[in-house]
């Protein structure tokens, strides 16, 4: 049942004042407080004793009281939440219930199944998100750069279900190891124009192929992957020594162009540190 009482102002007797006000004395319901409730006096704290959460009256306008919650979850309407300073741990629940984002001890952690879960972390300044001893776990999820790189010093970056995915960034790994740790995993690299890797003919035992960045940094593997019907197959070599332009000539024995080679060739392109 709604109250419409007006709280009852109290006093305390005593010296230097003779009279002092004293805090309205907490309401303890069975319930909790609601926008009818608005006859009480700004400030007074209501407890609900099944709930075991607290209230307060912040203000009582045009008939509307409002309640602001002192016990349980956070349940921000603004925009946005900073927090600084935090050395335990700090709970954000989403809109769907029992889904949270937790951070415990430094670690980030996803609780609950109900509904997808976004962490946004931006740096102050020129600054990053940075892993410097720890792991990045993430169990059903991918991981999305557009403009920026994964950094870990120390750490592992396991994902059980999703992908690693940078639109404009890199993936540095000061001191650590790509692992593909199930049988029949491997990597794939997109192959077109100025492509790391490739397939391509010699023509009269000579091919060159534009790729921006080839220079005399990078390293080439070759390997022929179809005779194409040559009558002679000559040994492969890679010239880098133009940048941009990687030319791959077929040689006898003795060094001597093998100008009738038209067989077909893979290369692949790794640029050394």
């Amino acid at each position: 049942m709604v109250k419409h009482l007006q709280g009852q102002a109290q006093g305390l007797y005593g010296t230097p004042q003779p009279i002092t006000n004293q805090f309205p004395t907490p309401i303890v319901a069975r319930r909790s407080p609601v926008a009818a409730d608005t006859g009480y006096m700004i400030g007074q704290v209501w407890v609900n004793r099944l709930a075991g959460t607290v209230f307060a009256l912040s203000s009582n306008t045009a008939g509307v009281a409002t309640w602001l919650s002192l016990g349980g979850s956070f349940t921000p309407t603004v925009a946005a939440v900073t927090v600084t300073g935090i050395a335990t741990a700090l709970t954000f629940l989403t809109s769907t219930a029992a889904t949270s984002t937790q951070l415990t001890s430094n670690i980030w952690s996803a609780v609950g199944t109900n509904g997808a879960i976004s962490l946004l972390l931006t740096p102050k300044g020129a600054g990053g998100v940075e892993i410097t001893t720890g792991d990045l776990l993430i169990d059903a999820g991918n991981i999305t750069s557009t403009a920026g790189d994964l950094t870990l010093t120390l750490g592992d970056v396991t994902l059980t279900a999703g992908d690693v995915d940078l639109t404009l960034g890199n993936v540095n790994i000061t001191d650590g190891i790509i692992n593909l740790l199930t049988a029949g995993n491997g990597i794939e690299i997109k192959e077109g124009a100025n492509a790391t890797l490739g397939t391509s003919t010699l023509v009269a035992g000579t091919k060159s192929i534009a790729l921006a960045g080839v220079d005399a940094a990078s390293r080439i593997f070759l390997s022929r992957c179809d005779l194409n019907a040559s009558p002679v197959l000559g040994f492969l070599i890679a010239d880098t020594s133009v940048p941009g332009t990687l030319t791959v000539t077929s040689y006898d024995a003795t060094g001597v162009l093998a100008a009738t080679d038209i067989s077909k060739f893979n290369y692949l392109l790794v640029e050394a540190l």
